[in-house]
């Protein structure tokens, strides 16, 4: 029996074994390096990630301030009062001041002109006396 287990050490010398080892001790290490810097990537990746969100969140609540402000401003009566408070010389037309004009719905031969839902449309200019749009002068 000794020389069959001589036969069988003599095909492995120490040197061999020794550098077997040290390639599996070098793979496993290797592996374990990148399952740790990849583990470390997702942390990064999930804190930006994170962090991204706070950011959109807080854009939202800006965008939201920022939509009532814009609505604030664009009230009619806002712009009334502002309008009143600055004396711009802007007022509300008088009865004298409306001009009705009618014109058909469809625009056929046939067509009568008439208003309200049965053929016709009113429409409404408003202008104030001597002012005219856009600054023309009413002669």
């Amino acid at each position: 029996m000794a020389k069959r287990n001589r036969k069988l050490n003599e095909g492995f010398s120490m040197a061999s074994l020794t550098g077997r080892w040290i390639l599996i001790a070098l793979v496993a290490v290797s592996c374990s390096l990148l399952y740790v810097w990849q583990h470390v990537q997702l942390v990064r990746t999930g804190y930006a990630i994170k962090k991204m969100e706070c950011e959109m969140e807080q854009w939202k609540k800006e965008n939201e301030e920022l939509q009532l402000v814009n609505e604030r401003l664009k009230s009619p009566q806002r712009i009334e009062r502002v309008l009143a408070e600055n004396r711009l010389g802007l007022v509300f037309p008088k009865g004298s001041d409306v001009v009705r004009l009618r014109y058909p719905r469809h625009g056929g031969i046939d067509t009568k002109e008439e208003s309200g839902s049965d053929g016709g449309t009113d429409t409404l200019l408003s202008y104030v006396r001597g002012g005219g749009a856009a600054g023309r002068k009413r002669i």
